[in-house]
């Protein structure tokens, strides 16, 4: 929705229209009155029809026609929910690529205006790559298919499963976030953006026995310049 001009909006207007056509009010210029509307104002959108509303008036002079603002709207949702999402730096060479022209300094904050209610700046969560490319449809699939066929397989009661997670610590990451935000969805929860932290995981696995106190550590990483610099931050 516009934002206000001459105290009314274009919302103001279609209630008006549709409050008078409802029998609600006797006379255009009383529902005029009421939403502080002027009476030529409404008779001329009246007379006109509702195509003729603020947005549909100028349509010649936006930068995007309805249907390349639908797609830009669609590229956003779908980059944010794929955790690459567009901000105000990144936004302006898809909507050149839509239109040919590049976007003023103004315009960014109208398309937030007038699509309030479809995307929105938001916070988000940092994403390590390389969870991101675990989780997909065919991995989780995978997953869950491997494990009802153990599940099946074994014969293991529901009451003897748990969930659990292995124990161990990280190697770098733990960087603050910066306050930059992003273009999602209204309403989303899902908010990550892919970020590489270089991060290391690494998982301790400890071996005892009933003649010693305490058996061999294991460490367990993936890379070998992970290794080094464990290796050489050890006590």
């Amino acid at each position: 929705m516009p934002p206000k001009q001459w105290g009314w909006s274009e919302k103001d207007m279609q209630e008006a229209i549709a409050e008078y056509r409802a029998g609600k009010y006797t006379h255009a210029a009383f529902a005029a009155a009421a939403y502080g509307i002027p009476a030529r104002t409404l008779c001329w959108h009246l007379k006109n029809g509702d195509d003729m509303s603020q947005s549909k008036g100028h349509v010649h002079q936006q930068l995007l026609t309805p249907a390349q603002e639908k797609a830009l709207l669609d590229w956003i949702i779908h980059l944010g929910l794929l955790a690459q999402p567009l901000d105000c730096r990144t936004i302006g060479p898809f909507v050149k690529d839509i239109c040919g022209s590049f976007p003023g300094k103004n315009w960014l904050q109208r398309f937030l205006v007038h699509n309030n209610d479809a995307v929105q700046f938001c916070q988000t969560a940092a994403l390590d790559p390389k969870r991101a490319q675990s989780f997909n449809s065919t991995t989780v699939h995978d997953h869950f298919d491997k494990l009802k066929g153990v599940i099946e397989e074994c014969g293991i009661p529901w009451e003897n499963i748990y969930n659990m997670d292995e124990k161990g610590c990280q190697l770098g990451g733990g960087q603050k976030g910066h306050h930059c935000k992003y273009l999602f969805r209204c309403n989303s929860h899902n908010r990550y953006r892919i970020h590489n932290a270089n991060l290391e995981l690494v998982t301790v696995v400890e071996c005892g026995s009933s003649s010693v106190m305490h058996g061999s550590r294991l460490q367990v990483l993936k890379e070998q310049q992970g290794i080094n610099n464990f290796i050489s931050s050890a006590p």
